[in-house]
């Protein structure tokens, strides 16, 4: 029931976000509707991907515990003729002293210049970044998000505090060889389950 319940709300979404696409660069449009607009959850990512009006392979869920336990969706899809890999995860991580918490992930990946959709990412970000690898074109960008207010996050009180009520954000942009713009949401810690 819930996963219908998601596909009817994005089924409803993707004729403004079809329309978002032909006034958006694609790379941006479908980052926006995919990872932003489902707020980097992974069941609620992949119902967007499944009600999208345009070509799609989501190929089966892969469980993980090779580090820490991870769940992930992969899907290629075909945005007004642009091919893109889409990523989505959740992975649980212990944060020390008993507790962890789940980092919500959602990457958009591309083999074409999307130095434009990038530039678009970050305008929808609206913090400014964190820190720059310029020999790699890597940007970060980690913030605070209350409702629809961002603020970047500086210093480790500001991090952990934004961490402990599940309000840290962060993308990471890429643009060498490949453009790839990856959204995380580190959800509320909670205790550890004794083993």
């Amino acid at each position: 029931m819930k996963m219908l319940e998601l596909s009817l709300a994005v089924s409803i979404a993707w004729p403004a976000a079809a329309q978002a696409q032909t006034q958006a660069p694609p790379f941006y449009a479908a980052f926006k509707a995919i990872c932003g607009d489902t707020g980097a959850d992974p069941e609620r990512v992949k119902a967007a991907i499944a009600a999208a009006p345009f070509p799609k392979k989501i190929d089966p869920p892969i469980s993980s515990n090779l580090i820490f336990p991870q769940a992930q969706t992969d899907a290629t899809i075909n945005w007004n003729g642009h091919r893109f890999s889409i990523q989505s995860a959740k992975t649980h991580v212990p944060v020390g002293g008993g507790i962890s918490t789940d980092v919500l992930m959602c990457s958009i990946t591309s083999s074409e210049n999307e130095d434009a959709g990038l530039a678009s990412v970050r305008k929808w970000v609206g913090v400014q970044p964190t820190s720059t690898i310029a020999a790699f074109r890597i940007t970060n960008f980690n913030y605070r998000q209350d409702g629809s207010v961002r603020t970047p996050l500086v210093g480790d009180a500001a991090s952990n505090a934004a961490v402990a009520q599940g309000k840290y954000w962060s993308v990471s942009l890429t643009a060498l060889g490949i453009y790839r713009a990856r959204l995380f949401h580190f959800l509320a810690p909670t205790a550890q389950k004794a083993k």
